[in-house]
């Protein structure tokens, strides 16, 4: 997503613009090869400066970027690599003007290994899901429609700096089931915001087991490449 903000009301005109892109591959690497992991920048916005070539050719010239990318890799050859970019325009609206697509963005705070997986996930993914939707200015939650989430996973030295750290344990010590529960933690968070489920019915115990507790409109993927996790709504 490309989105422009002209202020009239601001003598230079500043534009600020927010870059969002989702893109996909082969997605055949492990996530917990070392080699793997060294090859991204763990801070908390590590896309920035990977689409630098790409923002020149996109002539983002602004006094503020702000990246927000989603990359999911399980495709194993059956899609072609591609990226899709999502172009927004803001406008000020007046009502009783039809509806229109409406797309808003957000982020957890860094999400510590021991919360991954957990209702410390859970909460962050649903208080950052309703900061996307207010940044979207959809007034109503019947009109969201899709929640994209790229959220962290474990590794094993991501599980190891918890204990030696802090002396905590993580959820799972399986880096490749650490996947389905940070991705089950993010889809419960959109349920919480979007009130499709009580709070009273969610504990760290029902994250990825209990099936009956889900969103129909959460979609989440989980990757080394990052220590939060990255919210996109899109609705009316």
């Amino acid at each position: 997503m490309l989105e422009e903000t002209r202020t009239t009301r601001e003598a230079d005109d500043r534009m600020i613009r927010k870059a969002l892109l989702q893109g996909r591959d082969d997605g055949s690497r492990r996530f917990d090869d070392p080699a793997s992991e060294r090859r991204f920048r763990q801070d908390a916005r590590p896309s920035v400066e990977k689409l630098h070539n790409f923002g020149a050719r996109l002539d983002l010239r602004c006094e503020k970027v702000d990246v927000a990318i989603v990359m999911s890799g399980g495709t194993e050859g059956g899609l072609s690599p591609h990226f899709l970019v999502f172009g927004v325009r803001e406008y000020r609206h007046s009502r009783g003007q039809r509806k229109s697509l409406a797309i808003g963005t957000a982020s957890t705070p860094v999400l510590l290994p021991e919360q991954i997986g957990r209702m410390p996930q859970v909460e962050l993914t649903a208080a950052a899901v309703r900061a996307a939707i207010e940044s979207a200015a959809i007034a109503d939650d019947a009109d969201v429609h899709w929640v994209q989430i790229k959220c962290p996973l474990l590794t094993s030295e991501r599980i190891a700096d918890a204990a030696a750290s802090r002396g905590a344990a993580t959820a799972t010590g399986n880096t490749y089931a650490s996947m389905a529960l940070s991705r089950g933690a993010s889809a419960l968070g959109v349920a919480l915001a979007l009130g499709e489920v009580d709070r009273e019915a969610l504990d760290d115990r029902e994250i990825g087991r209990e099936l009956g507790l889900w969103s129909p409109r959460a979609s989440a993927s989980a990757g080394v490449e990052l220590l939060h996790s990255e919210i996109i709504v899109l609705g009316q």
